[in-house]
């Protein structure tokens, strides 16, 4: 999950005819990681507000590739 897909999926997540599994496919991510960050209504979850922070997994691996 990137921060452009994030936000993607926040704006997609509160649409009432968005298809679930559709936007996952679009994304490139499971359902796990899309709910994971994203709740059920759009709402950020505590790992999409590291994510939008720069934090979680994807900093810590690169800090890892450059060190």
């Amino acid at each position: 999950m990137t921060p452009a897909k994030l936000r993607l999926a926040t704006a997609s997540m509160g649409q009432p005819d968005t298809k679930v599994g559709d936007l996952c496919t679009e994304l490139g991510v499971t359902r796990q990681t899309l709910y994971r960050h994203v709740s059920p209504s759009g709402e950020l979850r505590p790992d999409g507000l590291k994510l939008l922070a720069g934090g979680g997994a994807t900093r810590r691996a690169l800090e890892r590739k450059h060190s």
